[in-house]
């Protein structure tokens, strides 16, 4: 940090000098100047952040002098030197936004308490500032990759980048860094994106925004050269790897002309980001693209992978995973581009059996969500056997809700254990929900089968059974009440209608049937 002393009296810039302890407020550089016209050459060359004016200078004046640079939009914070206690003078260094008005003979508390003050309200006035410069400019950024790419919005953005001004060269970069991979994990994009505009705008070296809503954060990158935006960009996803735990690859583009080369270039860091190997331990930078194959074909997923559900055997189910996982640690090369489609293949076929198997269960048809958990490590990494895992969950998550234990067995044998359940339980509270539990399936399976095997209803065989074992019981003199309640009719005034429905008589009329009586 660097200090400017302003006063005509050259004695007292030596007090001043020797008064304040600069080291302690981090201060380097004390330039000394006895008239405003001296200081403005200083002011204009070194900007210094403190400044410490007499207000009687000849010439112009001290205050003059602030007012100027008011007027031009420094932030330099001022303390006033003055032998004069002038109300008028005070009132106008305060108007001037000035730290403290000190009065000679200057003493050594009260100006480094003035200095450490000064130095204070400076680093708080320029980190609001830059703040509200590196929102302002990643706000730029992302309205205007999301805007059709519109020059004007491209123009108020690189003017927002203070290094930008100065630069003659008008190229510039585009890097991505996907989370694609990690997507299925709700990863908080907006920190790791703040984390890498603060990086980029410390460094002068560009800017950072969320890019739509992909999960890829878009880099606008200062024109260099290859190796120190490699080195540039390494240190950034360092900085990530500390904060966050994940392990991220960037593709970088090649050099093009702003903005007409914007549009390209993102196209060719998304696919050199989708291309980085996820097998690698440490983050990676990308400026060229490696083929890589497809992880695997979407006939092996029909026609390998899903029928190996309905074998009913989870050795041989993990082994057909095994064979995929073990086929992509075998070339080392793991990619997000891979990994996004075999996700779309496996969504589809997936979706496509869960489908097929509601129709064959007879349940309603419903579309089925898509399968969003990460292949990947939590910190991005790819594991064979993390893959595996994640897989053989799902799989079998599916068979367990798709492919009761009862599949495969007749349907007149179901429906011959749902007669001996119904023997076996008639005086419970017997509902189709917990038959169809009992028997691993459907409802709506269930009554259809039932009704085309047995040949009546479920729920009117139930009502037989139940009237049946009501015969004998009326035979023993139990109240019409007891009898209701022994088999599963608690309501008595409901028995009497089922058992008159089913016997053609209420149970009164049939036990007085019974002892050889007529009404």
């Amino acid at each position: 940090m660097k200090a400017l002393i302003i006063d005509d009296e050259p004695p007292v810039i030596t007090v001043v000098k020797l008064l304040v302890d600069w080291k302690k407020y981090q201060i380097d550089t004390v330039f000394e100047c006895v008239s405003a016209e001296q200081a403005i050459e200083v002011l204009e060359s070194e900007k210094p952040e403190i400044i410490l004016s007499d207000i009687n200078l000849p010439g112009l004046s001290g205050l003059e002098l602030v007012e100027k640079l008011r007027d031009e939009g420094s932030v330099a914070q001022v303390i006033f030197i003055s032998a004069y206690d002038r109300f008028s003078y005070v009132q106008k260094a305060m108007q001037l936004d000035s730290v403290e008005y000190l009065l000679k003979p200057i003493e050594r508390e009260s100006v480094n308490r003035a200095v450490e003050k000064a130095v204070n309200r400076y680093r708080e006035t320029v980190g609001r500032r830059e703040d509200a410069e590196r929102l302002q400019a990643q706000n730029l950024f992302t309205a205007y990759m999301s805007s059709g790419r519109k020059p004007e919005i491209f123009a108020a953005f690189r003017s927002a980048l203070p290094w930008e001004k100065e630069r003659t060269n008008r190229n510039c970069r585009i890097g991505v860094m996907s989370l694609r991979h990690l997507s299925g994990e709700n990863i908080a994009l907006y920190p790791i994106q703040a984390a890498a505009q603060d990086f980029l705008w410390r460094n002068h070296a560009g800017t950072a925004a969320v890019w739509g809503d992909s999960a890829d954060i878009a880099l606008f990158l200062s024109d260099g050269e290859e190796e120190a935006i490699r080195t540039a960009c390494l240190q950034l996803l360092s900085e990530i790897k500390k904060s966050f735990g994940l392990v991220l690859h960037a593709g970088i583009s090649g050099t093009v002309p702003a903005p007409d080369g914007i549009e390209e270039a993102y196209r060719e860091a998304l696919d050199l980001a989708v291309s980085s190997n996820l097998y690698h331990t440490e983050e990676s930078v990308d400026f060229r693209l490696i083929p890589v194959p497809p992880a695997t074909s979407i006939l092996w997923i029909e026609k390998v992978l899903f029928p190996a559900l309905r074998e009913r055997n989870e050795e041989h189910l993990r082994s057909t995973v095994e064979e995929l996982s073990g086929h992509l640690e075998r070339t080392g090369i793991v990619t997000i581009r891979q990994l996004e489609n075999f996700r779309a293949m496996y969504n589809s076929q997936r979706s496509k059996w869960i489908l097929s198997r509601q129709k064959e269960l007879g349940e309603t048809v419903r579309l089925p969500q898509e399968f969003r958990t990460s292949f990947c490590l939590p910190d991005g990494r790819f594991s064979a056997e993390h893959f595996t895992g994640v897989l053989c969950t799902d799989l079998q998550s599916l068979r367990k809700k798709f492919l009761p234990e009862n599949e495969g067995i007749s349907t007149l044998e179901l429906c011959r254990r749902a007669q001996n359940f119904l023997k076996e339980n008639y005086a419970e509270d017997v509902s189709l929900e917990e038959l169809s539990r009992q028997l691993g399936i459907s409802q709506s399976y269930l009554s259809r089968s039932f009704k085309k095997e047995i040949g009546e209803n479920l729920i009117d065989y139930l009502t037989r059974i139940r009237t049946d074992a009501a015969v004998d019981l009326l035979k023993s003199g139990l109240r019409t009440a007891d009898v209701a309640a022994a088999v599963g009719i608690p309501d008595p005034k409901y028995f009497s209608r089922v058992f008159k429905k089913v016997k053609g008589m209420s149970p009164s009329d049939y036990r007085e049937y019974m002892k050889g009586g007529r009404s």
